[in-house]
């Protein structure tokens, strides 16, 4: 059946998440340190990546769990400087150099465009509304609001009925294989793996997490679905 529709994942598809995360961590413990945070940078991250992969990437106060013990300044003062600086890095967050384009293009051809991501909601769409990229998405469905997570093949079929689709009309675009690709070959989607960002070399560890294709930029989606 002819592909009528796809579908993406935000971080390290659309753009270069794994490379934001780290430059805007940085600067935000480079700026806690400067406020008082008794840690060497080195030393900081390692903790802050401890505290990230214990409390999961939604939990509100990684800073504050940081900070607290290390500081002799009023804590809110320092976590407060680290967001500042986290979020005015995030200031210069931009698309991959060939989203854009590919979007435009995939547009032009008739596709439909959606999207399927796990996280908080108000922070997927931020990182569409600061990427510029919010109006080529007719469905843009978040674990958050829908009370799962991918792999589960509800979300993704989820998205193609808001585009009018049935699931294997569509095409799904997403760097993980543990939970992009298993959950697209769920839902029966095309199932298309981004070797970008820190999954890039993961291996997959079943059938199910095995991609129908892969690329390494968006642009060559544009040869792959034609």
């Amino acid at each position: 059946m002819a592909l009528k529709g796809v579908i993406f994942d935000i971080d390290d598809v659309l753009y270069d998440g794994t490379s934001q995360a780290r430059t805007s961590r940085r600067a935000a413990l480079d700026a806690m340190i400067a406020e008082g945070l008794e840690m060497s940078l080195e030393q900081a991250e390692a903790e802050l990546d401890g505290i990230v992969e214990k409390y999961g990437s939604n939990y509100s106060d990684h800073f504050g769990v940081l900070v607290r013990g290390h500081t002799r300044e009023p804590v809110n003062k320092v976590v407060s400087a680290g967001v500042v600086a986290y979020h005015n890095t995030k200031m210069g967050m931009r698309p991959f150099p060939d989203a854009r384009k590919t979007l435009k293009e995939l547009s032009r051809r008739g596709l439909k465009l959606g999207v399927v991501s796990n996280g908080r909601g108000v922070k997927q769409w931020e990182k569409l509304i600061r990427l510029g990229l919010e109006d080529f998405f007719d469905a843009v469905v978040i674990s958050e609001e829908e009370g799962s997570e991918k792999p589960d093949p509800g979300l993704f079929v989820k998205a193609a009925g808001k585009l009018d689709l049935k699931p294997d009309e569509c095409a799904y675009v997403g760097d993980k294989p543990h939970t992009d690709i298993a959950g697209a070959n769920r839902a029966g989607m095309t199932s298309i793996r981004m070797l970008k960002g820190r999954f890039k070399e993961t291996k997959p560890q079943s059938k199910e997490e095995e991609a129908d294709l892969t690329i390494n930029r968006l642009s060559e989606l544009l040869d792959v679905i034609e």
